[in-house]
């Protein structure tokens, strides 16, 4: 075989090589973007110093989105991380979906306990999306 015929060969060999291990290191980082960019408002409201809207309100008003995307998400997590991902999703709803809490009028420590929490809950299962 001449020069040119093996270089053209490992040329085609690197470029089919490597689209295969670039598709097999970003298979699983569309879900967890998708599973990121829906928690981005809530996380940029809470952050926020300042927002009219009450902590549980801002995260009430998002529930139905969240948990969509924890259900498509949860199918892309591994079996040996799941049941630790489902104990921080409970941890996040039991503490933030708290529509009781929204009704009443709570003092600003309140209030800031409440942000500071739901902001944790959050952050913990966005590690899973990483």
């Amino acid at each position: 075989m001449s020069n040119e015929v093996i270089i053209a060969f490992i040329g085609v060999a690197g470029t089919i090589g490597g689209t295969c291990l670039g598709w097999f290191l970003n298979r699983d980082s569309a879900p967890s973007a998708q599973f990121r960019t829906v928690f981005t408002k809530e996380i940029r409201l809470l952050k926020k110093g300042f927002h009219k809207d009450k902590t549980q309100n801002i995260v009430n008003v998002a529930a139905v989105k969240h948990e969509n995307a924890m259900i498509r998400f949860r199918h892309h997590i591994s079996k040996n991380k799941l049941v630790t991902f489902d104990a921080a999703w409970s941890e996040y709803k039991k503490h933030t979906y708290n529509s009781r809490a929204s009704n009443r009028d709570i003092d600003k420590r309140e209030e800031k306990a409440q942000k500071e929490l739901a902001i944790k809950n959050i952050e913990e299962l966005l590690e899973f999306a990483k």
